[in-house]
């Protein structure tokens, strides 16, 4: 799709199924004449005098084997749209023949067979948004930013997804870029001057002015998630002994009837997870299989399973059972390794006189010296003071989970790490130097790799292969 930028291109925007709306969009020179084709307006419209965004009114045009279909039309001139091009698109209903006739219509009229050039045809993936890219609209790391937002799937990945599209790596980075070029200009401009007495920049200032943005870069690095902020949700783990009410906590966190309750124990055997949205936070419930301390050997493929699935929690929250003290001894020794990542809670509050329940939580912090905290997830006492236990915890720990950081894939995180190193070999370079020309060839040469790999993370710099990657993992229709 890259060499054929001068093509319309059209494409359902709407995903396939029926719906509320439909959309078919059309990007390119000839939009306005997939308009006039496509769509009857209530009122007489000169196509090419628009000059700013306008929507209409009408129907669409048909076969006369096909009814006439009510609809609006949106019209985006160059520049002043998505892909820096003429956009139009159409809004009428879901209904997959409807939209998969509207673009059969406009090939059949405006296809390959009817211009030598410049034609209309369908959108490959992702095709609208390189058109972005290719027009200037948005860098590379923004283009992520709109694939991360077609995948979204919480309220967190939404936000995530937003700081790529509004390009906030882009902004955190722009001052660094734009000093490191000075930089490499003085540098230079020593190079090519070297037999003039004029010194552009002296080794110590270029040496400090390198160490502040190599640590502004590093500080950067520690800042970022990966994508997969937003992907991944801090995990809470539910764990504790059979029948001990993990199911019931489960569900009554949640506010979802995920996990089946039962008194007969071992009814939970696999890992079940729900999202929970806590402001400010949203947290991954997981609902473990419940394992005694000291199991029967048939149950040491279950506590295998949970070992190796526990550090992948951020919280651990162990279900205790009140109605059989004591419960220091309800706690299997596997999760001593993670004891910093655990809140303890006694369920069965309401099964247990008040006396008893004090007693037990006071031999539980004397033997184990730590605290917990009695609930019942069936009646729903204590829940509320949990869910705040657990988000205190959360964010106390782990401040990332509910601060405003930035967010980067393994792609930029590279890039930054290349530039980091160019940039620490060419303070190394000048550590000794009195004259920055004894070795300016060289420090040049570092300062070009850090600002290549700058221009690499944005798309200043690309191969077609690391597009092709890119926009292979868009949907047709953005």
């Amino acid at each position: 799709m890259f060499d054929r930028l001068d093509d319309t291109i059209i494409a359902v925007g709407t995903p396939s199924g029926h719906g509320m709306r439909g959309v078919v969009r059309a990007s390119g020179s000839a939009a306005r004449e997939v308009a006039s084709i496509l769509f009857a307006p209530h009122f007489p419209v000169d196509w090419n005098q628009i000059a700013s965004p306008i929507r209409f009114h009408g129907r669409l045009r048909f076969d006369a084997d096909m009814p006439s279909l009510p609809a609006e039309l949106l019209v985006f001139p160059s520049p002043r749209s998505y892909t820096r091009e003429d956009v139009v698109e159409f809004h009428t209903v879901a209904a997959p023949a409807v939209l998969s006739a509207m673009i059969d219509r406009t090939i059949e009229q405006l296809g390959e067979s009817g211009r030598s050039c410049g034609c209309v045809r369908r959108a490959e993936p992702g095709e609208f948004t390189a058109r972005a890219f290719f027009r200037g609209a948005m860098d590379l790391s923004q283009v992520e930013g709109v694939l991360a937002l077609i995948r979204a799937r919480s309220d967190a990945q939404l936000r995530a997804a937003q700081d790529w599209r509004e390009g906030r790596l882009a902004a955190d980075l722009k001052n660094i870029r734009q000093e490191l070029i000075e930089m490499r200009s003085c540098v230079e401009a020593s190079l090519d001057f070297a037999d003039e007495p004029t010194n552009f920049i002296s080794p110590e200032d270029l040496h400090r002015r390198i160490a502040r943005i190599s640590l502004q870069m590093r500080e950067l690095l520690e800042r970022a998630n990966d994508s997969d902020y937003g992907q991944k949700l801090p995990r809470v783990m539910i764990v504790g002994p059979p029948n001990s009410g993990k199911s019931t906590l489960m569900n009554r966190l949640s506010g979802l009837n995920r996990a089946v309750c039962s008194p007969v124990p071992g009814t939970t055997r696999d890992l079940l997870t729900a999202v929970a949205l806590w402001s400010p936070i949203e947290v991954e419930l997981v609902d473990t299989a419940g394992v005694e301390v000291w199991g029967d050997p048939g149950e040491v493929s279950s506590r295998t399973f949970l070992e190796r699935e526990l550090p992948a929690a951020d919280l651990i929250c162990y279900v205790l059972d009140l109605q059989y003290p004591p419960l220091s001894r309800q706690v299997i020794p596997c999760l001593e390794p993670h004891s910093g990542r655990v809140l303890y809670v006694a369920n069965k509050a309401d099964l247990c006189p008040t006396e008893n329940i004090s007693q037990a939580l006071l031999e539980f912090r004397k033997f184990c010296s730590a605290s917990v905290q009695a609930i019942s997830a069936l009646r729903g006492d204590g829940i509320d003071a949990l869910r705040r236990a657990i988000l205190t915890r959360l964010t106390t720990h782990d401040q990332p989970l509910v601060e405003h950081r930035v967010v980067m894939n393994a792609r930029h995180r590279e890039a930054l790490r290349c530039a980091v190193l160019a940039l620490d070999q060419a303070r190394a370079r000048l550590a000794n130097l009195d004259d920055t020309s004894c070795e300016a060839e060289l420090v040049a040469s570092d300062l070009r790799v850090a600002l290549t790999a700058l221009d690499e993370l944005f798309g200043e710099v690309t191969t077609e292969d690391l597009l092709q990657r890119i926009f292979a993992d868009f949907c047709i229709g953005k």
